[in-house]
């Protein structure tokens, strides 16, 4: 209504309406602009930040624990890269296997995972893609040699591999590494009286023919024979012994069957002394165990029984229990320690690769059984085990120390010959 009054009675009002519009058309564009501008900042900075980082990467190595693998064991694989990559956690990596698999989901994208080997021999390839960022994928491929059911050169520290591959009883554990197959050992020495032990359980499927070979040594000590152990072979006519044995499961069909429920070898690396004889010290004991569950019965063959027959156990060695050189060792001087059981269930044991006994004791034995007893289960084994003598009293001078620089066991008849 003022405008319209000043316009009528103002000659110059139009003019005067007109100035003020512009210069307020003015101001307001200034305003506008600086808004606009405004804008245009906040998206570049949007878009800025949604930029994707990225780049070239080359992956320098792919590198894994260890040459050759055993069924089921848990390898570590890692790479190397090259990439603009601040550092690891910008970058992410693709991991496949042609066989086997992956064990730790936590690490499926980073620069390290754990690879699981498949439980059969052959040649495989783990593979990992890397990216950073919208940049190239790098790829790289390495092989991985399965080619045995179980062997362990003790690369990695003992105590780290109590819970996933070995199990241990009244040891004090060292470990020591070259990086070299012939030296690296884990040391064990009696922690009381109790009969100390390692080993290993067979989870996964292992059957005739198998064979097992364990390289180990005694140190150097203030012993009878200048080593670390317990020595009653020169006062008794049975020396404490080192084991090494197999024991078999339970059969899991007809369990009230009698079955093979361990083969033990016995032996003690002690020197006679002058006063002592072939004849009055035993310094082995080879021998098995047939076990009835229904009555709980557990009878080692033995040179008597041979007289008896079958079904009894029958010797696998004549005499049973008795003196041989072969056994005797030096300090810090290693001796592989083997045995074999063949498709046919027959038994040979070599040491330092020489064969000492063949014997069709166990493979008679069995052909027995599968003719008594409708269904009979073969022996399939269970446990690896190692034992050695404990402490005669908690104040010994001298305890056994003993070193184990390898354990090996294959499923493959074509090894057995070169035990």
């Amino acid at each position: 209504m003022c405008w319209i009054l000043i316009c009528k009675s103002h000659p110059g009002a139009p003019f005067i309406i007109n100035s003020y519009y512009h210069i307020f058309k003015k101001r307001q564009m200034k305003k506008y602009s600086r808004i606009v501008a405004l804008i245009a900042v906040i998206i570049s900075a949007i878009m800025v930040s949604c930029k994707k980082e990225g780049g070239s990467t080359e992956i320098v190595s792919l590198s894994k624990m260890g040459t050759e693998f055993y069924f089921g064991q848990r390898v570590p694989v890692w790479t190397d890269f090259n990439s603009g990559a601040r550092d690891y956690t910008q970058m992410h990596f693709d991991w496949s296997c042609s066989a086997g698999r992956f064990d730790d989901n936590n690490t499926a994208n980073l620069f390290e995972n754990l690879w699981v080997a498949p439980d059969s021999i052959g040649d495989f390839k783990v593979t990992v893609n890397a990216k950073y960022g919208d940049g190239g994928v790098a790829t790289r491929t390495t092989d991985m040699n399965v080619d045995v059911y179980f062997t362990d050169h003790f690369y990695y520290q003992f105590a780290n591999q109590l819970s996933s591959v070995w199990s241990q009883k009244s040891n004090t554990i060292t470990y020591s590494t070259s990086g070299n197959d012939t030296t690296n050992c884990l040391t064990v020495v009696p922690s009381g009286t109790d009969t100390p032990n390692i080993s290993r359980s067979l989870s996964l499927p292992l059957t005739v023919p198998f064979s097992v070979r364990t390289r180990l040594a005694f140190t150097a000590g203030t012993g009878t024979g200048g080593l670390n152990y317990r020595d009653d072979g020169n006062t008794d006519s049975i020396p404490s012994y080192t084991s090494i044995s197999i024991k078999f499961q339970q059969p899991k069909t007809n369990t009230t069957y009698p079955f093979i429920r361990e083969i033990r070898w016995d032996f003690a690396p002690i020197k006679l002394s002058k006063a002592k004889t072939p004849a009055s010290v035993k310094n082995y004991q080879l021998r098995y165990e047939k076990f009835t569950p229904t009555t709980g019965q557990s009878v080692w063959s033995s040179d008597s029984l041979n007289t008896i027959g079958l079904p009894n156990p029958l010797a696998l060695i004549t005499p049973t229990l008795g003196w041989d050189n072969r056994f005797q060792m030096k300090g810090d001087t290693y001796k592989r320690f083997s045995f074999a059981m063949a498709a046919d269930y027959t038994f040979t044991t070599y040491v330092d690769g020489v064969q000492w006994v063949t014997s069709n004791a166990i493979k008679n034995w069995i052909n027995d059984a599968q003719s008594r007893y409708p269904g009979f289960q073969a022996p399939v084994p269970g446990t690896y085990m190692i034992t050695y003598p404990g402490l005669k009293t908690t104040s010994d001078k001298v305890k056994t120390t003993m070193k184990v620089n390898e354990v090996r066991i294959t499923n493959t008849p074509s090894e057995i010959p070169l035990l």
